[in-house]
């Protein structure tokens, strides 16, 4: 597939080149070795507009086209995949949201996760189900305003550091297939 560049994105590519040169890739191997998360390098992000790249300007976004977005993760990618899902786990876990989230969650959750105020987590993964959204057991039972949890995830991206979540669960279990998963 052949495609051209836009002078947007050249530029876009040349700026995160030049931030994973001076700030991730002397960084990278020490990353790898304490398997800490490294928040230094989540706010060099944050500073450059990096974490909202996916979601739109109107949540507070960069509002990037999926080609930027790939030549943004890949240019960070090239120095620490560890810092490249800094970038892409925020658009897994906000994406979602962006696609069937309410005009009241998208105020209130995508604002927070683009001004990088916030990492956005993605559950969909179970212990019994692997990434088989079909077979998935978790539930989601109304109360209310609210929904009550039930089940159990696994390899949540952003799990352990994440204020915002999309949690896919069973919200209709006698329907067929995904149609009950919400």
């Amino acid at each position: 597939m052949q495609y051209q560049l836009t002078e947007q994105q050249e530029m876009v590519r040349q700026n995160v080149r030049e931030i994973v040169k001076d700030k991730v890739v002397p960084r990278a191997a020490e990353i790898d070795e304490t398997d800490e998360f490294p928040w230094d390098i989540f706010q060099v992000f944050r500073e450059a507009g990096l974490l909202g790249l996916a979601i739109p300007a109107k949540y507070g976004g960069v509002d990037a086209d999926k080609l930027t977005f790939c030549l943004v993760t890949e240019e960070i990618a090239k120095a620490s995949l560890a810092c490249a899902a800094i970038v892409t786990g925020q658009e897994l876990g906000s994406t979602p949201i962006l696609l069937a989230g309410n005009e009241e969650q998208k105020q209130k959750h995508l604002p927070p996760v683009a001004g990088g105020e916030c990492m956005a987590a993605f559950a969909l993964t179970e212990p019994e189900a692997g990434s088989d959204t079909v077979a998935i057991q978790t539930r989601a039972t109304r109360d209310g305003d609210s929904y009550i949890l039930n089940g159990g995830k696994c390899f949540i991206s952003h799990g352990a550091i994440a204020r915002v979540f999309s949690v896919f669960a069973k919200t209709d279990p006698k329907a067929a297939g995904a149609r009950g998963i919400s």
